[in-house]
Parts: structure tokens; sequence; C-alpha cells
């Protein structure tokens, strides 16, 4: 989403990476556009645009991170390059952040570590990184081996970072008020003794993290109102939806936090893709929405808002003729 109120989305299709830009607020689509365009196996994109503009787009490429970045709205876009390349290890699962001054600051998983690295973009289009692979899981095990994976990551107003993870099936939480220079120690948010997965974080305007999680099929919000030092007690936001009159099953929840404050979440349920909203700040949500169109297995949703506080969905759907689209909903 950038300050225009355009929407940008990525996409992995049949091994390459593919953008698409969405203007006049959600209703003209430009041609889905191949931006890899390598024999390597690409996966796993993730867009943010910055404050300047810059559409910044990172993907897997055969277990690399690459980068590739758009100076005029999406019609070109610059040369890939390889960030953090080590030929020993395997990189994916990936997500980034731009903070307000322009750093892009990048958590990936490496070899069942999570691993932080933040750079800019220079004038002539090189990249200048000030920290590079830094490993934010390897302290935090439980006196054992960890297994890190699925890293998310947000920015605060204040240039705060803050990094959440899945490890050894527990939600992981650290942050860095230094730039990413050091982290605080690395704290559980979910309940130890279930199962935790997927997982999303998202900063308020004034500087109130928002964490959604999945647990034993359960999707859960916790938040912080003072930077991360403690947070609340974990609601659940699916154990009161009946899909087909049948216990949810949740998955993959994805969070956003609009200028007013209001909490917006999505997540698949019994392959539906359903949403909720709380404008109290998350003390309370509102009733559960179906997003779906019928006749379809509506998985990977993923959420923004724009300025004026509209909701801009998107998420994959196979249909039952084993059609696989990319589906697009705007709410206010």
């Amino acid at each position: 989403m950038d300050g225009s109120g355009n929407v940008h989305a990525v996409w992995a299709e049949d091994g390459e990476i593919f953008f698409v830009r969405l203007t006049d607020a959600g209703t003209t689509f430009s041609p889905g556009r191949n931006i890899s365009g390598t024999m390597e196996l690409s996966a796993t994109p993730a867009v943010a645009v910055d404050g300047s503009g810059n559409i910044n787009i990172i993907w897997e490429e055969d277990y690399r991170v690459v980068f590739t970045r758009s100076t005029d709205g999406g019609n070109s876009f610059s040369t890939l390059q390889s960030l953090f390349a080590d030929p020993a290890g395997i990189s994916e699962s990936l997500a980034f952040a731009v903070d307000g001054t322009g750093n892009i600051n990048v958590v990936w998983e490496e070899d069942w570590d999570i691993r932080f690295a933040r750079f800019s973009v220079n004038a002539d289009g090189t990249l200048n990184f000030s920290i590079s692979a830094k490993n934010l899981s390897n302290t935090f095990n439980n006196g054992t081996t960890g297994f890190s994976s699925a890293p998310r990551i947000a920015a605060d107003p204040s240039g705060g970072i803050h990094v959440i993870w899945e490890e050894d099936f527990v939600a992981a939480y650290t942050r860095s008020s230094v730039g990413g220079a050091a982290f605080s120690a690395v704290r559980m948010i979910s309940d130890p003794a279930g199962f935790s997965g997927g997982m999303d974080i998202a900063i308020g305007g004034t500087g109130t993290i928002h964490i959604v999680y999945e647990q034993d099929w359960e999707i859960y919000s916790v938040r912080s109102a003072d930077g991360g030092t403690g947070f609340s007690t974990a609601q659940n936001l699916s154990n009161t939806l009946l899909v087909n009159n049948a216990s949810g099953f949740s998955a993959t929840p994805a969070v956003a936090v609009d200028g007013s404050g209001r909490i917006n979440v999505v997540w698949e349920e019994d392959f539906r893709i359903v949403f909720r909203r709380s404008l109290t700040g998350g003390a309370d949500f509102s009733a559960v929405q179906d997003l779906s169109i019928a006749s379809a297995v509506s998985t990977l949703p993923a959420l923004a808002v724009d300025g004026s506080g509209a909701i801009h969905a998107v998420w994959q759907d196979d249909d039952l003729a084993g059609n696989t689209e990319i589906f697009f909903v705007k709410g206010e």
C-alpha cells in the first residue's frame, strides 16, 4: 500500500514471482508481470512501499534471499541483487519492514535459526548494510537446540524493531530500540503447553504492538502498550466461529492497524477467509465475516489498510476445477 492508496501485490506462480498494481481505489489492475524471470525456483515474496514511494520486494530464489525495487510505481524494476548469500546455508521463510528513515529490515529463516539484517539503498542502487545476518534465535532454546521458523517483523513510529517467530512450536518475541544493533532477551508470547504456528505482527500509530498467532487450530490475539515489556492476556478470536455447523479449523492469521487504531484481522477458517475488527484497541472484536466465494478452497490471506482506513485483503483460491487464482477484496 502506498501513500496514494494504490495496492501493490506479489505472489509466486509456477516458480516465478509476479507483481500487480491496483489503482483507482482498487478498481483498476495493471497486467501481472514476471519480475523474477530466472530459471531458479522463486517463492515466498514480500512487498513494502517506503516513504518515498519506492516499491521494495524480496523473495527466496533457490534458497537465497534476493531484492529488487521500483522507483517509478512498478513500471520497471532494478536488477536483482542477492542478499546474505551463504553457499552452505538454506534461506527461506522471509519477511521485511521499511522503517521511517527508509532502512529495510529483513528477517528470514536459515538452517533453523532466525537471522536479521538492515540495509539502505544508495542513489546508484547499491546496497549499504549496517547489519548483516545477525542470529536472533540461537540463545533461546530452553537448554536444547532450538527449531526456529516463520519470522515476521514490524517497525514502530519511534524506529523500534519488533520480531516474532515460531520457536519449538511457541510464539517467540524480541525487540530492538537501537536500530537492530542489539535485541532484548527473547520471550514466549504463546502458551508453551500448546502448539503455535502461523503468526503476524502490526504496530499502531501510538506504538501499541498487536500480535496474532495460531495455536492448536485457534487464532489468538495479544497486545502490548509498553513497547513489548508486557503483553495482554491472549484472546481467542476464532472459537465462536462455526463454519458449516462444524468446529472451526483456523490458521495463517494476518493483522493490520489503521490510522484510527482499529485492528483488522483475517485468517483461514475451514478453507474460508474470515475477518474480524476491533474498534476498542483489541478489548473486543466484531462478529466474524466470511470474505470467500462459494465452492473454493481459500488459503494464505494477507491484509493492508490505506490512509483512509479502507481494508484491502488478498488470498489464494483453488476452485473445484483445479484452478488457482489470487483474489482481492476491499472494505470500508
